[in-house]
């Protein structure tokens, strides 16, 4: 197969809002090199699962963006934000649509949403529906 589209992955699913599911460390990585060519500001939207190495994923993306918002999704096996203590503040908002919303109001940049699969797959329904 000489191309081929791998929806999830670096997908602007409208202008400027792009879902990539990096959903472990090296995911999160290569996510990093891909878009260090997307416009600033990035608005990074990160939702993942308990037993993910969360916290180095949460850095490195934290480090990344100019803004880094924490979120939830209603899956049994998906990290709560109010259960995660790191040693740096992050901006946590429980409702993911709510905190992609917030992500959005700012009509420049990119808004980046990533993480656990099954966060992605819930994201991507919900924008199509739209």
């Amino acid at each position: 197969v000489a191309s081929m589209d791998w929806g999830g992955r670096m997908e602007e699913v409208i202008p400027h809002l792009i879902v990539d599911g990096a959903h472990n460390a090296h995911g999160i990585k290569a996510l990093i090199e891909s878009a260090a060519s997307l416009e600033r500001p990035l608005r990074v939207v990160f939702a993942c699962l308990k037993d993910k190495d969360k916290e180095e994923m949460i850095r490195k993306l934290h480090d990344f963006a100019d803004e880094f918002i924490l979120t939830e999704f209603d899956f049994y096996r998906a990290m709560h934000v109010d259960d995660l203590v790191l040693s740096y503040p992050v901006y946590k908002v429980k409702d993911w649509k709510k905190a992609i919303e917030i992500a959005q109001s700012k009509k420049d940049g990119t808004v980046l949403i990533t993480g656990s699969l099954y966060f992605i797959s819930e994201v991507m329904n919900s924008l199509k529906a739209k």
